[in-house]
């Protein structure tokens, strides 16, 4: 496999509609942070918009998504119609915008395969956040789990690397250990929380969900 696939947009236009994510949509560590209404929110990969939805009935108004899928995004529109929403492949095409307060990257990092490409989306992330801004990350991590191991052994048998594997319908996703995030993390930003919790899968398979909160440097 090519190190920089990403997953390809017509996965997620397909599941658009269909999926109904239930990992935490971390909405409310915005008022436990005492995040000010007025901030300007960055959803990236916003999918069909249900942080983002969440944001606006808590207030906060100044609030922007990116996606790269029609499907994903055209609910999203459907849903808040009131704010902008950019339609762009992550992490080739990402627009500038500057002036960032706050970043969710929510159960992402997962469908970008490439470390190096997820270097790059930290990096956006910090050329275009404010000093000491928040940047609020969630990913599934190697699981102890016997089938997910499963799976990263036949990964690495077809792809050499452990921690790739296919999922039921034959898309490719990465689960990273916690230290590859925390060597990525450094360069930009201070990390403030991290905690492992298990979580449901958007496949209803028991996993281990990494979540942190981090501060630009």
């Amino acid at each position: 496999m090519n190190e920089n696939t990403i997953q390809s947009q017509s996965i997620w236009d397909e599941q658009s509609g269909l999926q109904n994510f239930t990992t935490p949509n971390r909405a409310e560590l915005l008022e436990e942070l005492n995040i000010n209404k007025s901030s300007k929110i960055l959803d990236l990969g916003c999918g069909y918009g249900r942080t983002l939805k969440m944001l606006w009935k808590l207030g906060y108004k100044n609030i922007l998504g990116i996606d790269y899928s029609d499907g994903m995004l055209n609910i999203a529109k459907e849903s808040i119609p009131n704010i902008s929403f950019y339609n762009c492949k992550i992490p080739k095409e990402l627009p500038d915008i500057r002036n960032l307060d706050v970043v969710f990257f929510l159960t992402v990092a997962n469908s970008i395969i490439s470390d190096l490409d997820l270097n790059k989306i930290f990096e956006f992330v910090n050329n275009n956040m404010n000093n000491n801004g928040v940047f609020i990350f969630d990913d599934y991590v190697l699981s102890e789990d016997n089938n997910y191991k499963n799976r990263y052994l036949l990964g690495l048998n077809e792809f050499n690397n452990y921690g790739l594997f296919r999922s039921n319908g034959n898309e490719v996703f990465k689960h990273r250990p916690k230290v590859i995030f925390d060597s990525l993390f450094k360069e930009f930003f201070t990390i403030e929380k991290c905690t492992i919790n298990e979580e449901k899968s958007m496949n209803n398979r028991k996993t281990s969900l990494i979540h942190y909160i981090l501060r630009k440097k």
